[in-house]
C-alpha cells in the first residue's frame, strides 16, 4: 500500500537482544527493563444530582376596595353658615317674619350638606339630608337624590326661599351676633325682644330655635333671660358713645 514491509525476528537471551532481519544479525546488550503497566481502572462515578425544583405559586389575592366617594360641590365661601328668615313677601305684601311667631333657619355646612328648620307656635319640623350646589345666582337643593320642595335665589346679602306650591317667599340672612330681632342693627329693640321671649317661655310659650336663641345668648347658657337683655343694653350704650368693637369682643373685655 505504498509502504515497505520490514520483517525481523528478535530473540531475547539473558543480557542480549538478537535481531535478525534481512541479511543482518544485530546483537545488542540490553538492560532488562521491567515495565510495570499499571492499569488504572477509572471508575467514573456518575453522580446524578436530582434537583427538585419547587415551583412556589404565590396566590396573589388582589383585594379591590371600592370606596364610595361622595362628590361634593365646592361652595363660594359666602354661602355656608346659618341663614335665618327675617321677612316674608306675598305678592305686594311684605312684613317682618317675626311678627308671625314663625322661624325658618337654613343651615349650610362647609361640605355642602344642609338642613332646614321650621318652627311655629305649635310645631317644629326639620328637613335634613339636604345637599346644596350653586347654579349661577341660585342654589340647587336636593333631598337625597330628589329636588327639595323649595327654591333658593341669592340676592345681595339675602337668600330668598320660595316653597313649591305657595305664593309667598321668605328672605333669609346671616345676622350679626346680638341682632336677635333681625332688623340689621343691635340696639334696645334687641333687649326688648329678649325680655319678650323670656316672658313667653316663662308662661308656657314654645322655645325658640337654638339658632335664633344663639343670636342673643350673650352668656352662652343656651337660653334667653334678663342677663342677656342687660348685656345687649350695655353694648348698645358702648357703641352709642363711640365704641368700635363687636359684641363678642366687648363681652370678653367685661
Amino acid at each position: 500500500d505504498g509502504f515497505n514491509k520490514l520483517e525481523f525476528n528478535a530473540t531475547i537471551n539473558p543480557g542480549k537482544i538478537i535481531i535478525e532481519g534481512g541479511n543482518a544479525t544485530t546483537e545488542s546488550s540490553a538492560t532488562s527493563t521491567t515495565t510495570t503497566s499499571s492499569t488504572t481502572t477509572s471508575t467514573t462515578t456518575s453522580t446524578t444530582t436530582s434537583t427538585t425544583t419547587t415551583q412556589t405559586t404565590t396566590s396573589s389575592t388582589s383585594s379591590e376596595t371600592t370606596t364610595a366617594t361622595t362628590t361634593t360641590n365646592a361652595l363660594n365661601s359666602s354661602i355656608p353658615g346659618t341663614w335665618i328668615a327675617y321677612k316674608i313677601e306675598d305678592g305686594d305684601k311684605k312684613s317682618s317674619f317675626i311678627e308671625h311667631e314663625h322661624e325658618v333657619v337654613f343651615i349650610i355646612n362647609d361640605d355642602a350638606s344642609a338642613v332646614v328648620k321650621f318652627h311655629s307656635e305649635n310645631s317644629r319640623d326639620d328637613i335634613d339630608n339636604l345637599s346644596v350646589s350653586e347654579n349661577g345666582n341660585k342654589l340647587d337643593v336636593k333631598l337625597f337624590d330628589n329636588k327639595a320642595p323649595f327654591n333658593f335665589t341669592i340676592s345681595g346679602n339675602d337668600l330668598i326661599m320660595k316653597p313649591d306650591n305657595y305664593t309667598y317667599q321668605l328672605y333669609l340672612k346671616k345676622f350679626e351676633f346680638g341682632d336677635i330681632n333681625r332688623d340689621g342693627k343691635i340696639d334696645s329693640s334687641d333687649a326688648s325682644y329678649i325680655l319678650s321671649a323670656y316672658s313667653s317661655r316663662a308662661t308656657g310659650g314654645s322655645e325658640m330655635l337654638a339658632e335664633t336663641i344663639a343670636l342673643g345668648d350673650t352668656d352662652g347658657n343656651g337660653k334667653l333671660d334678663s342677663k342677656d337683655a342687660t348685656a345687649i343694653l350695655s353694648f348698645y350704650s358702648y357703641r352709642s358713645t363711640g365704641g368700635k368693637e363687636d359684641l363678642r369682643t366687648f363681652l370678653a373685655q367685661q
